[in-house]
This record gives C-alpha cells, sequence and structure tokens, in this order.
C-alpha cells in the first residue's frame, strides 16, 4: 500500500511573522509580569552569583519596559524566536488563557509602541559566532582575577564525605556547569565524564569507567547526586586513540538540577571555520580548575594570547583525560570534545560523530537492560550569520 502523502499545515499569520521578523512580541499586565521574570530566572537559573550576580536576570525588569498607548497599561516586551522554547509556552499558556498575556504580530506591536522611542531593531546584532563565543567568556575576565582565588570550581572538595563547597568567586560562576562530574569510583578525581542527556555520560574512551563504578554529580547548592554506572559503549571504531569516545548509561536519570550540556552541531562548519584564530573555550581538569584555551580546529586547541585569558590557562598532563571543553553560547555549555592530548588540550570532535554517539547511547541502554530513548541536544547556531 502505497505510503500515505503529508501535507504540512499552513502557518498562521502570527506564526507567518514570527518567522520573517525573527522575534516574538508579547503583551503582558504590570502584575503577571514579576511571575513571568521570576519564571524565566528559576527556568534559566539565574542569577547564578558570581561578580555580576547583582545584574544578570532572564528578562529586563519591568521599569525597563515600554507601556502600550491604548491606556491599558500593558508592558510591551520582545524576544529573539530561539530564546523562546516550547517549554517556555507551555509555562505561559494559563496566563495566556487569563488574558495577562499575548502574543502579537510585529505590526499590532508597533502600532501600540509609544511615538518617542527608538525604532525597534529589525533583528539582533549580526556578530559572528566566533565573535560571541569569545564575548560570553571574555565579558566575565578582568585583569585583577587570579587562578587561585577565581579559578577553582570548589573551594572545598570532599570526595570521602561527599561535601563540595563551590567557589563564590570562580570567573565563570554565572553559568551552570553541574555538567562535569568531579568524582568517581573509577579514579576519584580523575577518569572524567560529563552529563549529555538525564541519564548519559560521555567520557575518554582510552581512560574508561568500569560497569557499576559510581559517579557524582554537584547540584550549584552543593547537594551531591550519586550514580551508578549500569551499561557502557566504546566509540566501534575507537583505536588508539580516536575516536576516543565511550558513553555510559547510569542507574537512573539526574534531576533537573543537574543540567545535560548541549554538544557542537554536526552542521557547526556553516558557522564557524576550522582554524578560526582565538575563539575562546572553558575546558576543565582533574582538580576542577576552569581553565580557558582558544579553539583551532576540530578537537584541537591552542594556547591562548589575550592577557586576560592567560591568567586561567595551564597545559594539560595526564589524569585531565575525559574532561571536557565548552564552547559557550547565549549562556549554555556547547561539548567539542573530551580530552585525550596534553599541552593546550585536544580531543575527538564529538560534532563528526552525532549518530555514532547517539548509537552509542542505544548500545549502552541495551547492556543496561533499559531503553531511554535519549539523545544528545545537539546546539541550534542558525541565528548566526553563515560563514
Amino acid at each position: 500500500m502505497p505510503e500515505e502523502e503529508h501535507i504540512d499545515e499552513p502557518l498562521t499569520e502570527l506564526e507567518q511573522d514570527q518567522l520573517d521578523s525573527g522575534w516574538f512580541f508579547f503583551l503582558a499586565t504590570p502584575d503577571v509580569y514579576p511571575a513571568l521574570y521570576g519564571y524565566v530566572d528559576q527556568s534559566r537559573g539565574y542569577p547564578i552569583g558570581g561578580a555580576k550576580a547583582s545584574t544578570l536576570h532572564g528578562l529586563p525588569p519591568a521599569e525597563e519596559l515600554m507601556t502600550t498607548t491604548d491606556g491599558s497599561g500593558q508592558l510591551m516586551l520582545q524576544l529573539a524566536t530561539w530564546r523562546v522554547t516550547p517549554d517556555d509556552f507551555t509555562a505561559l499558556q494559563p496566563y495566556i488563557d487569563q488574558g495577562a498575556l499575548s502574543v502579537v504580530t510585529e505590526l499590532e506591536w508597533r502600532s501600540l509602541k509609544p511615538e518617542d522611542e527608538e525604532p525597534l531593531p529589525e533583528s539582533e546584532p549580526q556578530i559572528s559566532l566566533s565573535t560571541h563565543c569569545s564575548q560570553q567568556i571574555d565579558d566575565l575576565l578582568d585583569e585583577s582575577m587570579s587562578m587561585g582565588v577565581n579559578g577553582k570550581i570548589f573551594t572545598s572538595q570532599d570526595h570521602a564525605n561527599s561535601t563540595y563547597v563551590r567557589n563564590p568567586d570562580l570567573w565563570c560562576g554565572d553559568l551552570d556547569i553541574t555538567c562535569a562530574s568531579p568524582w568517581n569510583s573509577s579514579g576519584s578525581n580523575k577518569r572524567a565524564g560529563t552529563l549529555v542527556t538525564p541519564r548519559h555520560v560521555i567520557g575518554a574512551a582510552h581512560y574508561e569507567y568500569s560497569v557499576g563504578a559510581v559517579v557524582r554529580f554537584v547540584a550549584k547548592d552543593g547537594t551531591v547526586h550519586d550514580r551508578t554506572v549500569a551499561g557502557k559503549a566504546r566509540h566501534p571504531d575507537y583505536r588508539p586513540y580516536y575516536p576516543d569516545l565511550t558513553i555510559y548509561t547510569l542507574d537512573s536519570d539526574l534531576p533537573p538540577t543537574i543540567k545535560p550540556c548541549y554538544v557542537m552541531p554536526s552542521n557547526y562548519t556553516t558557522y564557524l571555520a576550522n582554524e578560526q584564530v582565538k575563539t575562546a573555550c572553558l575546558g576543565l581538569d582533574q582538580e576542577e580548575k576552569a581553565l580557558i584555551i582558544d579553539w583551532n580546529s576540530f578537537g584541537g586547541m591552542r594556547n591562548p594570547t589575550d592577557p586576560n585569558r592567560l591568567i586561567f590557562h595551564e597545559n594539560k598532563i595526564s589524569g585531565d583525560s575525559g574532561n571536557p571543553a565548552f564552547i559557550i553560547v547565549d549562556g549554555e555549555l556547547v561539548l567539542m570534545t573530551v580530552w585525550t592530548y596534553g599541552g593546550a588540550g585536544g580531543g575527538t570532535a564529538v560534532a563528526n560523530y552525532i549518530s555514532g554517539i547517539n548509537t552509542m547511547i542505544a548500545t549502552a541502554d541495551t547492556q543496561a537492560g533499559v531503553s531511554t530513548n535519549y539523545t544528545v541536544t545537539e546546539a541550534d547556531f542558525s541565528t548566526f550569520p553563515q560563514i
């Protein structure tokens, strides 16, 4: 029997407007806006801490927003479409049903906009992805910082008693790096792993955990969550030392307070050129220091030259393998590689093995006797200009 033909539903006027403009246009009553402000902070983990905690929030305060000219007193908010997720709309639906929040077209929004305000930008500034990633790190640095005060993720780590105190002065304390495991029973602070789904960890194939090992994660508030490795799968094409990737299935999901990282998408070269000079990255080591390196190409790094970045640079050494390296995109961690090599650092480019990693997840699940249906989440770079 022939397959049923699939016909896409036409877009509504509002959906077409959002597609064309790249923006969501919201109107909110003043009494409901504090709840929206709080929801965005909670769902994005703001304010996290560190030097910028007093000013870093997900939405602007109400007093910075325009008010509609129709006398209703509604607050006007515009957000780029890529910043708003389906989960956000699920959370906002009760306010929409109550009439306290509405989503309108750009034309409607402009008709309610005060005349004396600056015109809306047609889109967000089109800076390159490389520039954006570097700004995400460079904006958190200043020359007064030091590795001793600002470089360690934890001020104290007591693995034996499962006690961890996060460093309030960490240079990247505004980022959620709970995906990085500080301890496991196979290698203590070595043989590192990084959470890429609520139940799966990625690490280096040449430096593996064993099935039955305990892997530890620490929430931002210091709460410890231990899980046991129930299954694992090394990349089937692995030969020392490439592709140097192993996936582990844990015995249960981690809670939402432990946030899996995104992974570099398979189409990243559309937006970020290999051999792109001086794109700043965040990398971890066995001492749980937040190090800075510059991306070179694929999964390889180079030593930074910027003086502020150099404050937090150290060469990778034996025992650092498996630790992650990320670019930062809109405050989110995007996994580029896990360490295989020393010096500036290098490893397998995860973007080149997305399909293989998802197959490894299924294989590890089978060994664990479960079917999670999880896959890694590729970062979306589509709002950045192509190169």
